[in-house]
């Protein structure tokens, strides 16, 4: 039980005077039912749960779309009178599809009832619903795995906390040697414990172990059984064989700057491999981060989502996979080490989970708006990507993750002179630092041009600050 910034939201929904039923999304286990249940905690109320997978039965009652039987039959399920300090939470609500439909009419007739519809396969059901949607009539909160600032604070490092906000803020101006080194320590003990947060519990019960991190390994390996079996659950139409081919081949397509179908499920048909592909981004297991041209706001005008790589859900599981369930202790203080001076297989996959961990701290953030995007330029002899392109406010920003202290630009030279973009953000292992580039570069066809931009290099630990960073360090 730890603070996650979806607390804040779910608050202020609840105790708002225009408040709907809400939709909260996300995958399974990220932690939505453990939300609700401490909101109704915090804010003193009577939480009125039903699993609806358990109670299938309520989709009769549900498809009456009567409020008054609707409600009845909840409490008769649940043994509990529903009243004016209640909040109803339906849980696992794909279990009866009609509950979401029904949702409107709390809205329109008793408005003044909270009532909050969550389920790890909900997205299915949002997508059968279609047209019978009640759009306009509910409102819709997304949780994303623990960032790493979330992981901050639950394990009690509230001054490390303070020091990275201070800092992303403005408000001071460097960060000490010393605090840059225990942050990449505990920034490379997350990268390998993740945001998943059952992950986190089973590390924490083992803190003064050295089984620390191989239970939070284990407790991986569970969750990626948990998500195998409901393989069986999200369509008819979609093989679970296939699934699980494309949920084993990920961690092999991750870095990747452009991902064919025929690699996500070899000697399968390409509509077969995109309808399995989409089941997976539909159950929150991976996300795509889409092509995009960047020639304006908002960012997703002229993307093209043919053109994409991937981020799986954690970074964590994700390291587990890659790097195998037994652990040491000794493993988290050198983790970055083998980016830097490792054998080319590491140095790989030390790049691989920097992506990740760097595109699950934007998605995770507000002002992505649930997206990811990057750039992406293909030809015979000037092929160039910058990993992550970021929209704030008027601004566009790319986000390079480069490999060790060190690396090329140059793609970011070239789309920086393309796009007449004035600053740039590069992560690293690196304390922070500001450049002022004034460069050549190469740019397709062979044309040399000058280009002069201001690189903004951060380490990989303030990924979760970036939207910050950009708005109060960084003018165009």
């Amino acid at each position: 039980m730890f603070k996650r910034k979806n607390d804040a939201f779910l608050n202020t929904w609840l105790n708002s005077k225009r408040r709907r039923p809400l939709i909260l999304r996300g995958a399974r286990q990220i932690g939505k039912s453990t939300a609700v249940r401490r909101l109704a905690e915090r804010q003193g109320r009577e939480l009125i749960e039903v699993d609806l997978e358990r109670h299938s039965t309520l989709n009769e009652s549900f498809a009456s779309l009567d409020v008054e039987t609707i409600l009845q039959d909840i409490q008769l399920v649940t043994r509990k009178r529903i009243g004016t300090n209640s909040v109803i939470f339906l849980d696992e609500a794909q279990g009866a599809p009609k509950a979401l439909a029904a949702l409107r009419y709390f809205y329109e007739q008793r408005p003044q009832i909270p009532i909050i519809a969550a389920g790890s396969l909900l997205e299915f059901a949002l997508a059968e619903l279609d047209s019978s949607m009640p759009v306009g009539r509910v409102d819709f909160a997304r949780m994303h795995p623990v960032t790493f600032r979330e992981y901050l604070s639950a394990s009690g490092r509230k001054l490390e906390l303070e020091i990275l906000q201070s800092f992303a803020s403005g408000q001071t101006h460097s960060i000490s040697p010393n605090t840059h080194a225990e942050m990449m320590k505990v920034f490379s003990e997350y990268v390998l414990i993740g945001g998943m947060p059952a992950a986190i519990v089973e590390s924490m019960e083992h803190a003064q172990t050295v089984d620390r991190l191989s239970a939070a390994a284990l407790a991986h390996d569970r969750l990626s059984l948990a998500f195998r079996d409901d393989f069986s659950k999200y369509r008819r139409r979609i093989s679970t064989d296939l699934l699980r081919k494309i949920f084993d081949s990920i961690p092999t397509l991750l870095g990747q700057v452009k991902v064919k179908f025929s690699a996500l499920a070899p000697n399968e048909r390409t509509e077969s491999a995109k309808r399995g592909l989409d089941a997976l981004i539909s159950a929150g297991l991976v996300r795509k981060v889409i092509h995009t041209p960047a020639r304006g706001i908002p960012l997703s005008t002229g993307s093209d989502s043919d053109v994409f790589k991937l981020v799986p859900l954690d970074v964590g599981m994700s390291s587990t996979r890659e790097l195998g369930t037994p652990r040491t202790m000794s493993l988290p203080s050198s983790l970055f080490v083998k980016w830097e001076s490792g054998n080319s297989i590491e140095r790989q996959w030390m790049g691989q989970l920097a992506e990740c961990v760097i595109g699950q701290s934007l998605l995770a953030s507000d002002e992505s708006n649930d997206q990811l995007f990057y750039w992406l330029r293909e030809g015979k002899s000037a092929n160039a990507e910058v990993d992550y392109v970021i929209q704030s406010g008027t601004s566009i920003v790319p986000v390079e993750v480069k490999s060790g202290s060190s690396g090329t630009l140059k793609s970011l030279h070239q789309f920086m002179a393309e796009r007449q973009l004035e600053f740039a953000i590069r992560f690293d292992i690196n304390s922070p630092v500001v450049h002022k580039m004034d460069v050549q570069t190469l740019m397709a066809g062979g044309v040399s041009t000058h280009v002069n931009y201001t690189l903004h290099g951060l380490p990989l630990y303030l990924s979760d600050f970036v939207f910050e960073y950009v708005r109060n360090r960084c003018k165009s």
